[in-house]
């Protein structure tokens, strides 16, 4: 997680909290340019710091003008996915614009598939990994779920939180970037984990 806050109203406060309180099975890397101590433990400062071919993915809080550099130090240390929680991109103006379109490029040099940018998360039950800037953790199931819109995928989470209803995989696919809502229903065909593909456009 790049971009780990101390404050908890902040994204990378809330998506570090979110996969330590629903028993993330893998090995979690908070990166905090400060190092401070966050949720009683350590943080790497730089993600450098990250042993090579240690994580396969980075959920990344920072601000949308480091990202481009960033996805490039992910890159170097075996990280070949990447969600983007960040805003500020194509949805807010002509530079975000650019941001975005740099974001892209860079994702596309060296080889990191890209979720985002300025969505809301994703999840995946069988690894019991909730990465999302929002709280709804939903039981397992064979529903997976993507959405344009993080606030319907929200209530969708919560809907299945109340009633029940049992869900494999879930995301926000924000701008779309990259990665499309076509590629994660091309995707939910095949995964063993998912018999019924939810989408909103």
């Amino acid at each position: 997680v790049a971009g780990v806050s101390s404050h908890p109203g902040k994204f990378g406060f809330v998506a570090f909290h979110n996969l330590r309180r629903y028993g993330y099975r893998g090995t979690l890397f908070p990166v905090n340019r400060d190092g401070a101590e966050v949720l009683g433990g350590p943080t790497l400062r730089d993600v450098a710091d990250v042993p090579v071919g240690a994580a396969d993915l980075v959920f990344v809080c920072t601000p949308n003008s480091a990202n481009a550099a960033l996805l490039r130090s992910c890159a170097a240390r075996g990280v070949r996915a990447a969600f983007v929680a960040s805003g500020g991109y194509a949805e807010a103006d002509d530079v975000g614009k650019a941001l975005e379109h740099e974001l892209v490029a860079t994702a596309d040099e060296v080889g990191i598939v890209l979720a985002g940018p300025n969505g809301q998360g994703l999840i995946s039950t069988s690894e019991s990994m909730c990465a999302q800037i929002v709280a709804p953790y939903p039981p397992p199931g064979r529903i997976s779920v993507a959405s344009q819109s993080g606030n319907l995928l929200s209530s969708l989470l919560n809907y299945a939180v109340l009633t029940g209803i049992g869900i494999s995989k879930a995301i926000s696919s924000g701008n779309s970037a990259q990665t499309r809502l076509a590629d994660y229903l091309e995707y939910f065909a095949v995964d063993p984990e998912t018999a019924v593909a939810l989408a909103y456009l």
